[in-house]
């Protein structure tokens, strides 16, 4: 939705009102991610634009919250939210927390810009720029800076030896990027443009130019030169219309994906359940785990 002001409001507004009605803070799992700046250390220009983006934001997400709490704040009709302050205090200050600080997910790398360091709360590269012993504690110790989070993403690149959702990996990709998640306290992955139906000849300057009506059945490419390798990038399910199916046909990278986020989450649970037993026989958590 980008950073303006209008559609936020909406947007939020609505999802407060299911806060409200479930008494969740469904904004906790809600993160910013923006597109419209899309690795910015590409184009003239765009790391400023990105800065400007990114505070924009900020001010925007203060804003709503100010609103919130003040009880002033109106749908896209004008009627006033009701029944925030009904609910719990403790969960009035975790839905403006996670407001306020919701974290911003912007594609580019650490060293793409000075002045997005300490600013970007999310940086979200392509995991070839996790490749590194030094990388790797770059956005760790950013993401302990801004209260922020690790994130990491695949597109058409990069390709092997690197993990991606590309046909080429035979499926080892998804499970890969899990065990690598949490081996690097990674919090997200993004998958860029994974429900984009249609493809692009490459003879654009942006990825907006030049689309061309693309049949997944016929063409596992999007881009039609220059990335002959990226077999199925995005086409993570297919149209259902042509097997006259009642729902989109998952492809086996979303099985693998699945299995990767089942991976992750065994991993989890074998973690919480060594920092348990390290506390029944008088170990630090740490001495276990590492």
């Amino acid at each position: 939705i980008g950073a303006e002001r209008t559609p936020m409001y909406r947007y939020f507004v609505e999802i407060l009102k299911a806060c409200i009605q479930d008494e969740v803070n469904y904004f906790e799992s809600i993160r910013f991610y923006h597109q419209s700046v899309d690795e910015p250390q590409h184009r003239p220009g765009a790391l400023e634009e990105c800065v400007e983006i990114v505070n924009k934001t900020t001010v925007i997400l203060q804003d709503i919250a100010n609103d919130l709490q003040s009880g002033v704040l109106a749908d896209s009709e004008g009627n006033t939210l009701a029944g925030f302050d009904g609910l719990d205090d403790d969960l009035q200050l975790a839905i403006v927390d996670s407001i306020v600080n919701m974290p911003q997910v912007v594609t580019t790398y650490y060293d793409a810009s000075e002045d997005l360091q300490g600013l970007v709360s999310a940086y979200c590269p392509k995991i070839s720029f996790y490749e590194t012993d030094r990388e790797r504690r770059l956005y760790e110790k950013n993401a302990e800076t801004t209260s922020g989070e690790q994130w990491f993403y695949t597109c058409l690149n990069p390709q092997y030896p690197y993990p991606s959702n590309h046909v080429d990996d035979f499926l080892h990709g998804f499970r890969i990027m899990s065990w690598m998640k949490k081996e690097y306290d990674v919090y997200g992955y993004l998958n860029w443009m994974c429900n984009m139906q249609f493809g692009m000849d490459g003879g654009g300057s942006s990825f907006t130019d030049n689309m061309v009506i693309v049949d997944p059945y016929e063409n596992p490419l999007r881009y039609h030169d220059g990335y002959n390798g990226a077999n199925g990038d995005g086409y993570m399910f297919y149209p259902m219309a042509k097997y006259k199916a009642d729902k989109p046909i998952p492809s086996m990278r979303l099985i693998s994906a699945r299995d990767g986020q089942e991976d992750y989450d065994t991993l989890c649970a074998l973690e919480e359940m060594y920092v348990k037993l390290a506390g029944e026989y008088g170990y630090e958590s740490d001495q276990v785990i590492n």
